[in-house]
Formats: structure tokens, sequence, C-alpha cells
């Protein structure tokens, strides 16, 4: 086995201990405003590429992104490797159950066909793909009009030791308030130390997509970025009325013949 295979199949065991207590730590982890980042999140991607019919929520956890995607769109496709997380989201959006499928897969390899779903979204969850780059190709090769990754922004410096102070110790202490092992949540910590910074994301990600928006949130501690797939698909109307300001990374066009890469 791989060794990064070996370290992911650790870090998958300490996510499927904390299940129960996956959205209280994110309250605590974000300082109270995670729902509310997920939430701007969506009403963004709705603004800018319209309203979608098929979602792929990639690394969908217990489905706390899901309660707002599904309001949205009309069929969604909730991605984990952890079969109880999608029991979660069984259980948790009972009422919505005939809008979703709920798929046992990792990031690099969806089972997704090509432009299969208008919309993909990766909140919190690229950070533990064993190779991040595949990630953002697979992204790219199923969707049609965008894809989005919501993720904590490494930082550089005295931020950065600041950062891993926060989740490699004060973090884990707060789990024990939660019954938890600090264990878990250390495991977490070290996922920032292999992370790359956003604007390294952002390059990558130009390689595949019409266009690229990067935001900095949460005081430059978690970014946003947003891939456009298709220039028509992009609101380019509302962005020359200038209702949707972001910052372009970098504006490319897609090369013919390169989506056989990404098989």
């Amino acid at each position: 086995m791989l060794k990064g295979s070996v370290w992911w199949h650790k870090l998958i065991r300490h996510l499927a201990s904390v299940i129960d207590v996956y959205d209280s730590m994110n309250a605590v982890m974000s300082l109270g405003i995670d729902r509310r980042v997920r939430e701007r999140l969506v009403e963004e991607l709705v603004d800018v590429c319209g309203r979608p019919r098929r979602v792929a929520d990639v690394g969908c956890g217990p489905g706390t992104l899901l309660e707002y995607l599904v309001r949205r769109a009309s069929h969604v496709i909730a991605v984990d490797p952890l079969q109880p997380m999608l029991c979660e989201v069984r259980r948790r959006l009972h009422k919505y159950r005939h809008l979703i499928d709920c798929v046992v897969a990792v990031g690099e390899h969806l089972p997704i066909r090509d432009e299969g779903v208008d919309l993909v979204t990766a909140a919190f969850s690229l950070r533990d793909f064993i190779d991040w780059v595949r990630g953002v190709e697979e992204f790219s090769r199923i969707s049609r009009r965008c894809y989005a990754v919501l993720d904590i922004a490494k930082r550089r410096g005295v931020a950065l030791v600041a950062q891993l102070l926060w989740w490699g110790l004060v973090v884990p202490l707060a789990a024990l308030a939660y019954r938890k092992n600090p264990s878990h949540y250390i495991a977490l910590a070290r996922t920032i130390v292999r992370w790359r910074t956003p604007e390294e994301i952002a390059k990558v990600a130009s390689r595949y997509a019409v266009s690229v928006r990067l935001e900095r949130i949460a005081g430059g501690f978690a970014f946003k970025l947003l891939a456009c797939t298709r220039r028509d698909d992009c609101s380019s109307e509302r962005r020359k009325r200038g209702e949707v300001r972001a910052t372009t990374i970098r504006g490319v066009e897609r090369p013919r013949g390169d989506e056989r890469s990404l098989h």
C-alpha cells in the first residue's frame, strides 16, 4: 500500500469517529461562521452559474452543505468515501430523499459521466484527497457549468504557525468537551501541512476552466474558488453589468482534446 494511501486510511478512520459531533466541532473550529459561509457559497453559485438541475457534492460528510444545495437543485449526488457519513445524510435529509442519490466514492475517481452534472461542490474536503490535483481534474470533467471549492487557506510564515497551533492544539483540546480523543483532530491538522495555498490551487484549476475566481474569507484563513467550465454558463451578462464582483485569477479557453487527459 502506498504511503499516501496509508495516511489517507488513517484520516478516514479518524473522520468516522467524529460523525456525531461533526457539526458541533465545525462551529468551534470556525468560531461559529461555518454554516453562514456555506450558505453564502450556495447563494453565490446560484447567482453566478444559475439554478442547477443536477449537483454533485464531493466529500459531503454528514450533509452540512447539502442542506442548502438540496433546496436549489432538482437532483443531488452526495459523494463520500465513508458509508456512515452517507447514512447520516439520509437520516438528516430524509424529507428530501427523493432528490438525493448517495454514492460511496473518492474524489479522484468519481463514477459520474463527463459533464454529468451542472455543478460540483467540495466544502472542506479537497484538502483530504490523496491527490488533490486529480480531484480538480475530476471536478472539471464531470461539471457542465462550474465547480466550487471551499476550504482552509494555508498561510505562510507567522500566520502558518498560528494556524497550526489553532488546528493542532486548541481544536484538539476543545474536542475533550465533546468526549472525543484529541488525536482525531490532530490528524485533521496534519492535512494543513501537506496542503497548498489558494493561489496554487487556482493555478491548477485554470488549466481546465474558462475562468477561475478566488476569494479569501474568514480573515484570510479560508477561501472559496469558483471555476467556470463553460463560457456561456458563467453569467457573463451579469458580470458585464457589475452584478457579480470577484477577482478572476486567470481565464483560459479549454484546449481541444484536453478532455482525454481527464478520464
